[in-house]
């Protein structure tokens, strides 16, 4: 199989999977597993993107009644099924101070997320005996999916972009 043109390597998804079959061709195997890798990741952000726009038609109310705050976007988000019992709601870009009751695009459904009470009051603070999540972890479960995908996503496509010119460039 011939090697993709360094145009459709950038193919989403068919571009680095391409590359990975004439990686493995060459026997350059830690090539294969990048590029496997990279179509992997490409795939990834679809259904992060799926459950992003299904959450959208859901609260999709919020926006057109015109009232972007915290509690009117927990109501929309539990008349919506979105949020359950025993689940609380939290603000994915910090309030810092003002007030949830106030007209602000940080208590838009999109950058709330919904988290059982324990991980929820464990992002600020210890609770129940148990101690205030690590940073890492504080990130990990206090940002959306989106929050988390699209970084990680145009990485990958980065570090493809950088891998596959390299190879052109030999």
């Amino acid at each position: 199989m011939q090697r993709p043109t360094l145009a459709q390597s950038f193919i989403p998804v068919v571009g680095p999977a391409w590359e990975a079959v004439a990686d493995l061709q060459d026997g350059n195997y830690g090539g294969a597993a990048f590029n496997g890798a990279m179509a992997v990741a490409d795939v990834l952000p679809i259904g992060i993107a799926a459950k992003g726009i299904n959450s959208a038609r859901k609260g999709i109310g919020i926006l057109k009644k015109g009232s972007v705050t915290g509690n009117a976007s927990a109501k929309q988000m539990r008349a919506r099924g979105v949020a359950g019992k025993g689940q609380e709601i939290h603000h994915t870009v910090p309030l810092k101070g003002k007030s949830r009751t106030a007209q602000d695009p940080r208590n838009h459904f999109a950058l709330l997320k919904v988290l059982p009470t324990e991980q929820h009051r464990r992002l600020t603070g210890s609770w129940d005996g148990k101690p205030r999540y690590d940073p890492v972890r504080r990130v990990w479960y206090g940002t959306t999916d989106w929050q988390k995908a699209l970084p990680t996503y145009g990485a990958s496509e980065i570090a493809d972009a950088v891998q596959n010119f390299g190879e052109r460039r030999k």
